[in-house]
């Protein structure tokens, strides 16, 4: 009980810590802000303090790689920094593969591959080792990691890997393939938390002044009555 009691007590003291560092922030002048919320920020809502989109960006990739503490936390991150994120989190449970399977069914792939890239080193050999629906899935994590910018660049990986690399080199080039990546980025920016709020409160306000219009409309009938 004591102990349990200690751990809130240190918990809380730290957040107020963090508190008191994101204060500071709002002192500094407008163009350093910015780069003190990415240093600070240790909770995806702090991020949203960051003007700059590309620097927001590295404030969320931050929490997913070092701050998140918990699923909960990950939720509230933009959703292509979500699979790092839960990923990251599993492996600090345990360094064996099996936890990726307590993951939502969508984490599951970059799970492997991550415990993957952790436990080898950076070795795409070890692509071998996971469940064989999620190798390839685990080979072309590891080919994105690499400049690859044309079909030669794949000697990096060996004669073993050399055709898989080589069709990932030719599906980047491909017009369509490129117009669906080009979607899927936009479909993440589109379900990103600050986009959502902000749609929200937009259609809100849209209400509000629909409302208002009607009750103005209302309010100059009833003088005109009087009249």
């Amino acid at each position: 009980m004591r102990a349990n009691l200690g751990l809130v007590l240190v918990l809380g003291f730290a957040l107020v810590l963090f508190g008191q560092a994101i204060a500071e922030c709002e002192q500094m002048p407008p163009q350093e802000r910015d780069g003190c919320y990415l240093g600070k920020s240790v909770q995806p809502d702090q991020c949203a303090n960051i003007l700059d989109p590309k620097v927001r960006d590295q404030c969320f990739l931050a929490i997913a790689e070092q701050h998140a503490r918990t699923y909960r936390d990950c939720d509230r991150l933009y959703a292509q920094y979500q699979p790092l994120c839960y990923s990251r989190l599993a492996y600090g449970v345990s360094k064996s593969s099996m936890s990726c399977e307590d993951l939502p069914l969508e984490f599951r792939e970059y799970c492997y591959f991550y415990f993957a890239d952790k436990n080898s080193g950076g070795k795409i050999a070890a692509c071998e080792a996971i469940p064989p629906q999620y190798k390839q899935g685990c080979l072309e994590e590891f080919f994105k990691k690499t400049p690859l910018q044309s079909e030669s660049d794949c000697s990096a990986f060996g004669e073993r890997y050399r055709g898989d690399c080589a069709k990932y080199v030719g599906s980047k080039s491909n017009p369509i393939s490129f117009s669906l990546s080009f979607i899927e980025g936009a479909i993440a920016f589109l379900t990103s938390p600050n986009v959502v709020a902000g749609a929200s409160f937009v259609v809100i306000l849209v209400i509000l002044l629909f409302f208002l219009r009607v009750a103005n409309r209302g309010m100059r009938k009833e003088r005109q009555g009087l009249k």
